[in-house]
């Protein structure tokens, strides 16, 4: 088997900038820096975790099956660490003995864990047994440090690290180095790219433990070193279990059955029941990965507004935010993709105009000033007539991916001309024209394909799936038009032209090439405050939408439930209900149900998952609109804006946050 780098070039540079950034983070502040090192691997390891249990009814790999209890506890371990670190004055009256007794436990835990869940690659284990065993580890290993005081000294001031602290990174090394070797014993039993970014995971994790054999004092370059590489090794972690299984998730799902003759002899029932199953850990999986996006985004939003903050971090932070809008949009084309694969593309089509989408597409496709500095932008919507019969949602997708394609593959400094026009027999033409690097003439034909781009390097410098383009066709042929692609060759840009029949009853007027003055966007300015019930159990995801809606000027109340909702609708007036759909104390679907009937309130649904039932369950329940997280505070707006003046959908359409 051949050794594949698990990461492109790209990734490479996005991965050098980001340690670049918390290598100058060390330098400004050590304590800052811990805490995210810290932090990100807690994150992907409670990611594992999430993933590992939602998907524990199906047909996974039991290697990732058992890890996923084991990093939940390791996580923990790794939050204490870092809660305990000296200067966060969460446990009062400890030394640096303290954080480096609960590196080591969490380590040991870590290695072992790698190691005994190669036991159990051809048998599946029994989840509550293994989540009982590590909780009662965890809570020994807590009692020894806490309570009775006997774990062994790791660390003594002014002498630095014990004989104990040492020996046991190397025992620890030594576990996870028998961990590799065995993995490697049963590679066949694994998806490639997961088993090399397994081996990169314990390999640098194994190389991070040496390094904390070498400092005196906590805030070392050699312990700045063991935490740099901690980072990378759960990036690997993140590679293999998390990201590899949403970009290929039949790969990982039924690697077994692709393995085992005798299931082949079931193949109809196993390929059956395996759609549903798919279906279904898509969308928990989107739910999982959209949820912890969606405060991170609203973050960014909020520092992007603080004039010094967007000043010293400005760069730092659309680099922040471009990523995690692509995060959401290679979930969202998955998901796309598994309703064209199925037939399940529904269209709820009216009469729209096709000017409107378009603005609404510029309005969230990165053309505010920081993308006009990238780019220049030139409308010539030219068409008189522009009102088509179609999906309001759908075909502002497919306006969305167009232009996003556009800025994508345009160097900056570079042209994008959008443009439309009447052509004979009652059809309307959008063209979205770059001179960016254009398109080889033997690869033009394949673009339209799924998970194909034109070139091997395209994918390698600007990432994706290679799905916008496909799914975009095929939403533009269900609604009985055309989208084909034209370029003259590399770097002669390319020219992609959408042509859809014009509604039977378009009535716009024919005002010539007056139609492209008229103003696209609304004015945000003259539209007045609004009262917003916010319904949020996530803490900080509400705390920053509240934030964010506030500094638009409308008024907000936040409830944390199903019953503190009630009792403030009961007492005061809201224009607009925004609720997520998971409570702690009940439904958003039945919180909606009750405030419609009881005082004719209008709401938006604010949800990770997105598959046509959960679209429907909104519309039933009273919704007029159904936002995906992570939630972008433009398109939010629009929304709101909409839903209050009484023209949202009707149909509960769901509408993209990216």
């Amino acid at each position: 088997m051949s050794m594949r780098l698990p990461f492109s070039v790209s990734r490479a540079a996005l991965f050098v900038a980001v340690s670049g950034g918390l290598a100058l983070t060390a330098t400004y502040s050590y304590l800052l820096f811990h805490s995210l090192a810290e932090i990100f691997s807690v994150v992907i390891a409670w990611g594992v975790f999430m993933v590992a249990w939602n998907s524990r009814n199906f047909r996974v790999n039991n290697y990732l099956t058992f890890l996923g209890p084991a990093f939940l506890f390791v996580g923990l371990l790794d939050l204490l660490h870092a809660l305990s670190y000296s200067g966060m004055n969460v446990f009062v009256g400890y030394d640096a003995n303290l954080p480096t007794q609960l590196w080591i436990a969490a380590r040991y835990v870590h290695a072992i864990s790698f190691l005994v869940a190669g036991f159990h690659i051809s048998r599946r284990p029994n989840l509550p047994a293994v989540l009982a065993i590590y909780g009662a580890v965890t809570a020994l290993l807590l009692l020894l440090i806490f309570r009775w005081s006997v774990f062994p000294v790791c660390f003594v001031e002014g002498q630095g690290l014990t004989p104990f602290k040492v020996y046991s990174e190397y025992a620890i090394c030594a576990i996870l180095a028998a961990a590799m070797i065995f993995l490697w014993h049963k590679r066949l039993n694994f998806d490639h790219d997961v088993l090399v970014a397994l081996m990169f995971a314990m390999g640098l994790t194994i190389v991070s433990e040496l390094a904390f054999t070498l400092y005196s004092e906590p805030q070392s370059i050699a312990n700045g070193i063991g935490h740099w590489l901690k980072i990378a090794a759960f990036f690997f972690v993140y590679r293999a279990l998390i990201e590899t299984g949403l970009s290929r998730p039949y790969d990982l799902l039924f690697w077994d059955l692709k393995q085992s003759e005798e299931q082949l002899q079931h193949a109809k029932k196993l390929a059956e029941d395996a759609s549903q199953a798919k279906d279904h850990f898509l969308a928990v999986l989107s739910h999982e990965l959209r949820n912890p996006l969606n405060p991170v985004l609203l973050a960014v939003h909020a520092m992007r507004r603080d004039p010094a903050i967007r000043e010293r971090f400005g760069e730092d932070l659309e680099t922040m935010q471009r990523n995690i809008e692509l995060e959401a949009r290679l979930i969202d084309d998955l998901l796309d993709l598994t309703r064209v694969s199925r037939g399940k593309l529904e269209l709820r089509r009216q009469d729209v105009d096709a000017h409107t989408l378009i603005a609404h597409a510029l309005k969230i496709s990165s053309f505010d000033p920081a993308g006009a500095r990238r780019h220049e932008l030139l409308l010539e919507l030219r068409a008189a007539r522009s009102i088509v019969n179609a999906d309001p949602a759908r075909l502002q997708q497919v306006f969305w991916n167009l232009l996003i394609n556009a800025m994508k593959f345009t160097p900056e400094g570079g042209r994008i001309i959008i443009r439309s026009r009447n052509m004979p027999g009652g059809r309307l033409r959008v063209e979205v024209e770059d001179n960016g690097i254009g398109i080889d003439s033997q690869a033009i034909g394949r673009i339209f394909n799924a998970f194909e781009q034109a070139d091997r390097r395209i994918t390698q410098r600007y990432g994706g799936l290679g799905l916008g383009l496909s799914i975009s066709r095929t939403i533009v042929e269900m609604l009985g038009g055309t989208l084909t692609a034209h370029s003259a060759g590399l770097g002669a840009g390319a020219t992609f032209i959408l042509e859809l029949p014009l509604a039977a009853a378009a009535a716009r007027p024919a005002d010539g090439d007056d139609a492209a003055d008229a103003p696209l966007l609304p004015a945000a300015s003259a539209a007045r405050p609004l009262q917003v019930l916010l319904v949020e159990d996530h803490a900080d995801t509400a705390r920053l939408m509240a934030r964010l809606l506030e500094a638009g000027g409308h008024e907000v109340k936040v409830a944390g439930g199903f019953t503190a909702a009630m009792e403030l609708a009961r007492h005061l007036r809201f224009d607009v209900l925004l609720s997520d759909l998971g409570l702690p104390d009940g439904s958003g679907l039945e919180l909606m149900r009750q405030l419609k009937l009881r005082y004719g309130l209008r709401g938006i649904a604010l949800s990770g998952y997105s598959m046509e039932q959960d679209l429907l369950k909104s519309r039933e329940a009273g919704f007029d609109e159904h936002l995906t997280k992570p939630i972008d505070p433009a398109r939010l707006e629009m929304a709101i804006r909409r839903v209050a003046a009484g023209n949202g959908p009707a149909a509960a359409a769901e509408v993209r946050s990216m």
